[in-house]
C-alpha cells in the first residue's frame, strides 16, 4: 500500500486503467454467464413444458382407452354404473389430467392449441355418457353404442395428438428463438465488452500523460519555491483553465495568504511581548487577592467546623428524647391495655349483677307460689277445724292437727315475706351496683380515650423529634461539607497563587518567544502589495 502511494499519478492511472479493463472483462464474462444461465433455464423450462405436456398427452389416452375397454367389458356382464369402481378411478385421472394440461397449454402463447384443448371437454362429455348410457340400459353389447364408444374416443385420441403435435412444434419453435438470441447476444456483449475495454484503456493512458506533463511543470515551480531563503513572492503558472491551472490558481492565493499572515505576525509578535509584560504585572496582583481570599476561606471553615459540633449535640439530644418518647408510648400503650382489661372486667361483672337481677325476680315468682300454696293450706287446715268441730270428741285429734297445719301456713307465709323484703333489699343494692358498674365503665372508656390521645400525642411528638432529628443530621454534614468545601477552596486558591506564579514566569517565557518568533518571520521575504491576499474564485471550464 505505501509503494502504491508512492508512484506518479501517471502510473497509478495506468494501474487503475488496468484494473478497470480487466474488471470489464470480469463484468462481461459474469454478463455472458448470467445470460447464458439465464437462457439455459428458459430452454429447461420449454424442455420441461414439453416434457409434462407429452407425459399428460399419454396419461388421457391410456385413460380413454381404459375407459373405453371397461364400459364394454362391463355391458358384457350387465355391471351398474355404481358397481364399476374402475371407471370412476380413471374418469378422475383423465378430468386431473385434462385440468393439468389446460394449465400447462396457458403457458403456450398459440391459440390454435388452446382452442384444441377446450374442445377435448365436450368430446369426452359425449364419450362419457354415452358409455354411462349403455351401462344403464343393461342390454348387454350393444354394437351401436359399441361404435359410437369406439368412435368417439379415438376422435378424443386424435385431438389428443394433433394437440401433442402443436405443443411440440410451439416448444421447438421456442426453443430454436431462444438457441440464436442467446448465440447473438452473447456475441453482442463480448464485442461491446471488448470494445468498451479498448476504449477505456486509450482514454485513461491519453489522460495519464497529459496530467503527468502538467503536474511535472507544477511541481517544480513549488520545488524552487520552497528549496529558496523564504521567497514568498513566485508565482504558479496559471493560464490553463483545466483543474491543474485551478490548482495553481489557489496555491498562489495560499503563497498570498502565507505572505500576508507572516506580516500580521511580525505586528503580533510585537504587541505580544507589549501583552507579556501587562500579563506578569497583572499575575502579581492576582497573586495577592488570593492571598486575602485564602484568609477569608479559612474563617469560614473554623466557623463550619463549630457549627458541625454544636449541631452533633443537639442531634444527640434530640436522640435521647426521642428514646425517653418511645418509652412513654409504649408505657401509654400500656397503660391503654390495662384500661380496656379493666373495662372488659367492668362489663362482665355488670352483666353477672344483671344475672343476680333476674335471678332475684325468679325467686319473687317462687315466694307468690308459696304464699298461694300456705294459703290454700290455711284455708284447708280452717276447713278441717270446722269439719273437726262438728265432728265432736271424735274429731279432737283431727283439730289438732289442723291447727298445727295452720299455723305452719301462716309461719310460711311470715316468711316468705321476710325473705321477699330481703330481695327487694338485694335488688336495690344490685340497681345501685349496676348503675355504679356503668359509671365505672364510662370512666374507665373515657380514661381509656385519655391514654389513647396520650399515645397518639407522644407518637407525634416522636414522630417530629426524628424529622428534627433528620435535620439536624443534614445540617451537620451541610457543616461538614462546608467546613471540607472551604478546604479545598482554601486548597484551590493556594493552587491558584501558584498557577499565577507560573503565569508570571510564562509571561516571561512568552516575550523571550515573541522575540525569537519576530527573528524568525524576518527571514521571510513578502510583497505587500501582493494581489492574491484577497484571491477569488475562479471557473474553469
Amino acid at each position: 500500500m505505501v509503494r502504491i502511494r508512492n508512484l506518479s499519478i501517471k502510473k497509478k492511472l495506468i494501474i487503475i486503467t488496468t484494473f478497470l479493463s480487466i474488471g470489464a472483462c470480469g463484468f462481461g464474462t459474469y454478463i455472458i454467464v448470467f445470460v447464458g444461465n439465464v437462457l439455459n433455464a428458459e430452454l429447461k423450462k420449454v424442455d420441461e413444458l414439453g416434457s409434462k405436456s407429452l407425459q399428460l398427452s399419454q396419461e388421457m389416452k391410456q385413460s380413454v382407452v381404459e375407459i373405453n375397454q371397461q364400459f364394454i367389458e362391463d355391458m358384457a356382464s350387465d355391471k351398474s354404473r355404481s358397481q364399476s369402481l374402475d371407471i370412476g378411478r380413471w374418469n378422475e385421472t383423465f378430468v386431473k389430467d385434462l385440468s393439468d394440461y389446460k394449465t400447462v397449454a396457458a403457458g403456450i402463447s398459440d391459440q390454435s392449441l388452446t382452442d384444441l384443448i377446450e374442445e377435448l371437454g365436450p368430446l369426452y362429455e359425449k364419450f362419457y355418457s354415452a358409455g354411462v348410457s349403455g351401462l344403464e340400459k343393461k342390454s348387454g353389447l350393444d354394437s351401436a353404442i359399441i361404435v359410437r364408444l369406439n368412435k368417439d374416443s379415438g376422435n378424443i385420441i386424435d385431438k389428443i395428438d394433433e394437440s401433442t403435435k402443436l405443443s411440440n412444434a410451439y416448444n421447438q419453435k421456442l426453443f430454436d428463438n431462444l438457441s440464436a438470441k442467446s448465440r447473438e447476444l452473447i456475441i453482442a456483449t463480448a464485442v461491446a465488452i471488448v470494445g468498451m475495454a479498448a476504449m477505456v484503456l486509450v482514454s485513461c493512458l491519453s489522460l495519464a500523460f497529459s496530467i503527468s506533463r502538467r503536474m511535472k511543470s507544477t511541481i517544480a515551480v513549488a520545488k524552487n519555491m520552497a528549496s529558496g531563503e523564504g521567497d514568498l513572492t513566485q508565482r504558479l503558472d496559471e493560464k490553463n483553465k483545466d483543474e491543474i491551472g485551478e490548482l495553481a490558481h489557489w496555491l498562489n492565493i495560499f503563497i498570498g495568504s502565507l505572505g500576508a499572515t507572516v506580516s500580521k505576525i511580525k505586528e503580533t509578535t510585537q504587541a505580544l511581548s507589549a501583552t507579556a509584560q501587562q500579563l506578569a504585572a497583572s499575575s502579581q496582583q492576582v497573586n495577592t487577592a488570593t492571598q486575602q481570599v485564602s484568609s477569608g476561606v479559612q474563617d469560614v471553615a473554623s466557623t463550619s467546623q463549630n457549627l458541625a459540633r454544636e449541631t452533633s449535640v443537639v442531634g444527640t439530644n434530640a436522640k435521647s428524647l426521642s428514646e425517653e418518647a418511645n418509652i412513654g408510648s409504649e408505657a401509654a400503650k400500656k397503660a391503654s391495655e390495662k384500661m380496656q382489661a379493666l373495662a372488659n372486667a367492668v362489663s362482665d361483672s355488670s352483666r353477672s349483677v344483671s344475672n343476680l337481677d333476674s335471678k332475684s325476680q325468679e325467686i319473687f315468682q317462687i315466694i307468690a307460689t308459696i304464699n298461694s300454696i300456705a294459703s290454700q293450706t290455711n284455708l284447708l287446715a280452717l276447713n278441717a277445724a270446722i269439719e273437726a268441730a262438728r265432728a265432736g270428741e271424735a274429731g279432737r285429734g283431727f283439730a289438732v292437727v289442723a291447727d298445727e297445719v295452720r299455723k305452719l301456713a301462716e309461719e310460711s307465709q311470715g316468711a316468705t315475706k321476710d325473705i321477699e323484703l330481703l330481695i327487694n333489699e338485694i335488688r336495690k343494692s344490685t340497681d345501685d351496683a349496676v348503675l355504679s358498674m356503668g359509671t365505672g365503665k364510662k370512666e374507665v372508656e373515657e380514661g381509656g380515650q385519655v391514654v389513647a390521645l396520650a399515645l397518639e400525642s407522644l407518637e407525634s411528638i416522636g414522630s417530629k423529634i426524628l424529622s428534627i432529628t433528620s435535620a439536624i443530621d443534614a445540617l451537620t454534614g451541610v457543616a461538614q461539607q462546608t467546613s471540607d468545601s472551604s478546604q479545598q477552596i482554601s486548597f484551590g486558591v493556594q493552587q491558584t497563587g501558584s498557577s499565577m506564579k507560573q503565569v508570571a514566569s510564562a509571561a516571561e517565557v512568552l516575550a523571550s518567544t515573541s522575540g525569537e518568533l519576530r527573528s524568525l518571520v524576518g527571514m521571510f521575504k513578502v510583497d505587500d502589495s501582493d494581489d492574491y491576499i484577497a484571491g477569488s474564485p475562479r471557473r474553469f471550464m
